[in-house]
């Protein structure tokens, strides 16, 4: 069902950030389906009645999703996070080399 959507998608951005939308989305759709399927076979029997190779895998599912797109959402602001450090840094180093630079050379 979203094969039209992805398809203009992947005509109109640029590979890197259409790959980037597609593992997002990849991932949102295995959290909500294993949501579901927990969701499902909890509400079809009674709390009892669990069992437990029923359960389980739908929580390990989930449990990946949520690692997944967390570790993804972390390693994004990391990489913003270091590379604004770097262009500030790298500001302030220059503007102190050419000040040096322009008071040597007035010397």
């Amino acid at each position: 069902f979203l094969d039209p959507l992805l398809d203009f998608l992947s005509d109109q951005l640029p590979p890197p950030l259409y790959t980037f939308l597609l593992s997002f989305l990849s991932h949102i759709i295995t959290l909500l389906t294993a949501l579901i399927s927990l969701i499902q076979s909890l509400i079809a029997a009674k709390p009892w009645e669990w069992d437990p190779q029923t359960i389980i895998p739908p929580l390990i599912s989930i449990l990946a999703a949520y690692l997944a797109l967390h570790s993804l959402y972390r390693t994004t602001g990391w990489i913003f996070r270091t590379v604004l450090w770097f262009v500030k840094w790298g500001t302030i180093l220059a503007a102190v080399s050419a000040g040096m630079g322009w008071y040597m050379a007035n010397q």
